[in-house]
């Protein structure tokens, strides 16, 4: 599967859209990302993530946001060819404006735990990435569960703050 690519649009002004970029079967996307940012954060901040995604630059929430907008475009892809076709550009421009423009989440979603959420998440990176990261993924949460077991809290999204990742990580270093 193709990898997006993201760029500015102008990088000349002060403030500029980021723009996604994805060839496809000799068909190209090019589309914004919903993303505005200056050229100089999104230059120092994309390529030092693409280099070490350990980065604590991973939380930005613009590099969040691009992912997001990767991760439905790969999945587009991926329901287009399960269904034999090939997605246009303006399907996939229409298909982003929905997703990226969503605020009604089904009963579902706003249910849906920390742990139900890192699987699917695990789930999604299985059919895009080697065996041996998927693997590292779910050691993580399976050092994160037994992490809560032995605090008796619930692991949970509200519940992720930098009082839980020092405790996390002293856990870490001294547990594991």
């Amino acid at each position: 599967m193709p990898q997006p690519r993201f760029y500015i649009k102008d990088d000349t002004a002060s403030e500029s859209v980021v723009m996604i970029d994805f060839a496809y079967n000799n068909r190209r996307l090019r589309a914004s990302s919903g993303l505005v940012t200056s050229p100089d954060k999104f230059s120092k901040v994309w390529s030092a993530t693409k280099k070490c995604l350990n980065s604590k630059l991973v939380h930005w929430p613009e590099y969040q946001h691009l992912e997001r907008v990767k991760t439905l475009v790969e999945d587009a892809y991926k329901k287009a060819r399960a269904e034999g076709t090939i997605p246009t550009p303006d399907a996939l421009k229409e298909h982003l404006r929905v997703k990226l423009n969503q605020v009604a989440y089904s009963p579902a979603e706003k249910e849906a735990s920390f742990v139900d959420r890192f699987n699917q998440f695990i789930a999604h990176k299985r059919t895009t990435q080697k065996p041996a990261s998927v693997v590292v993924y779910q050691q993580v949460l399976n050092d994160l569960v037994d992490f809560a077991n032995k605090r008796k809290k619930p692991l949970s999204f509200d519940g992720i703050d930098m009082e839980f990742y020092d405790a996390y990580i002293h856990y870490l270093l001294v547990t594991v």
